[in-house]
């Protein structure tokens, strides 16, 4: 549920007023965007597979291949908006490798359960009315066209495509993964939508995904990741209270809602902030054997988050952008050097303030510099 904010109808609008609207959006949701810490964003190490050491992976939901006995689990996922401090009733994991040989990376969860239930049937319909697991990923990191992908307890999916958050005025596409795509469930434990089975233990989801269908429509290079590249990605997981009806079925608690525990904390209930994620680490290194220096473009790519949400909250009272940076409720780390960036610049088109470029810049040897605007589009060159 904290996926789907109602998207604008903005393609029916002039392109001022379609500014306006997702400006408008954007300042809306400027509680989303104030008070946010300096994120310190997770990141996940997925091995490539090496079939003559590995063998292959039977893509069942199982999860019993070497493969996969050989590569760690993430951390367990937490509170969407509070973290550890309203910790997951069950907990949550995941793992992943990837074979440049077939253009496909895999993926797997673990979620423990003991009501395990599904009721959507049908592929590409809301998957999130039922419990599931979700993965997000933009391979550019520019919150543009990244893919969002749920799967529930029968191994029913929804795939989409965002060409932008929905309260930057974005909207959803269909997202075809293609033939290469595969999909498994198993529960351990108990049946699926039948509590006289008794208490399940959980259940598990193993995903074959093809790369050619997650760069599509990116600026990403079109092809599978090389060796120490790395995308943006978090996953989510929807859990719904149900009560045992008859002793025969599960119903959800009437006026409950879901909770939501992610990988990453996203410090709002919305999972359609692409610059909160965490990474995920493409290697053909040995199996644990890469240590991740980590991304050197995040300080500028921090400075440029928090100018956009700088520039939402203005907004919100204002009612349109502004060119001077001492007017944004900005935090000093974005300001002082601390992060080794210069404080942001902005240009802005007096005649339209619904509309604005702001560009930062890493003080250091590393040459990276990077821009936002109004619509949160964040593009960033250097190293």
């Amino acid at each position: 549920m904290a996926t789907h904010l109602v998207a604008t109808a903005v393609l029916a609008m002039t392109t001022t007023a379609a500014a306006v609207a997702a400006a408008t959006g954007a300042a809306a949701a400027c509680a989303t965007c104030q008070f946010v810490p300096r994120i310190t964003p997770l990141h996940y190490v997925a091995y490539e597979l090496d079939e003559h050491v590995d063998g292959p992976i039977d893509v069942d939901g199982r999860l019993d291949e070497r493969a996969w006995q050989r590569v760690a689990w993430s951390a367990p996922f937490t509170d969407i908006k509070y973290g550890d401090a309203r910790p997951p009733r069950f907990e949550t994991r995941f793992k992943m490798r990837w074979s440049a040989r077939r253009g496909v990376f895999y993926a797997a969860a673990l979620l423990v359960e003991t009501q395990v239930w599904a009721n959507v049937t049908k592929d590409d319909e809301v998957v999130f009315h039922d419990n599931d697991v979700e993965l997000f990923v933009d391979p550019a990191g520019d919150c543009r066209f990244y893919k969002e992908f749920e799967l529930n307890a029968r191994a029913v999916k929804w795939s989409l495509a965002l060409d932008r958050p929905y309260i930057d005025g974005g909207s959803p596409h269909p997202f075809a993964l293609g033939a290469k795509f595969e999909r498994g469930v198993h529960i351990e434990g108990g049946a699926l939508n039948d509590p006289r089975a008794g208490a399940a233990r959980y259940w598990t989801a193993e995903l074959a995904l093809p790369f050619d269908a997650y760069v599509r429509n990116t600026s990403a290079p079109q092809r599978a990741p090389r060796h120490g590249e790395h995308w943006r990605m978090n996953w989510s997981r929807v859990e719904w209270r149900v009560r045992v009806v008859d002793g025969a079925y599960y119903q959800k608690v009437p006026d409950t809602p879901e909770d939501n525990w992610v990988w990453q904390r996203q410090y709002a209930v919305n999972m359609h902030l692409p610059e909160r994620w965490g990474y995920v680490v493409w290697s053909s290194d040995a199996v644990n054997a890469t240590r991740w220096a980590g991304d050197p473009q995040l300080p500028v790519r921090t400075a440029l988050a928090h100018t956009y949400y700088g520039q939402a909250a203005y907004f919100a009272v204002n009612g349109k952008y502004t060119a001077h940076v001492d007017e944004l409720p900005l935090p000093a780390f974005v300001l002082d050097g601390s992060l080794g960036t210069a404080p942001p610049k902005i240009a802005f088109d007096a005649m339209s303030p619904y509309a604005y470029t702001a560009t930062v810049a890493s003080t250091g040897a590393a040459g990276v510099v990077g821009t936002v605007d109004h619509q949160r589009h964040i593009v960033v060159g250097g190293p």
